[in-house]
């Protein structure tokens, strides 16, 4: 008996199954590799955001620098367990 239907054989859609699997499977290090940058760029644009918005009131000015200098902090942060410099 011919065990081919209009999908083609059980190894056949079984060797498709696998590779989509494969296709949205991704690593630890991979994620992370993809992760860590674009944290890293809402992180900036958010201090930024905050440092330009503290400047503009001159009363917050204090706050601005500790922003600044939270985000020096983070900058320190991320990249001395990263292994390459972002």
């Amino acid at each position: 008996m011919n065990n081919r239907d209009k999908e083609g054989t059980y190894y056949e859609k079984t060797y498709r199954r696998h590779n989509l699997i494969r296709l949205f499977s991704f690593s630890v290090q991979q994620v992370h590799d993809i992760a860590v940058p674009i944290l890293f760029l809402w992180l900036l644009f958010i201090c930024s955001l905050l440092f330009w918005l503290s400047i503009c009131n001159s009363n917050m000015l204090g706050l601005g620098i500790a922003i600044l200098f939270a985000f020096i902090f983070a900058i320190a942060i991320l990249t001395s367990n990263y292994r390459t410099c972002i």
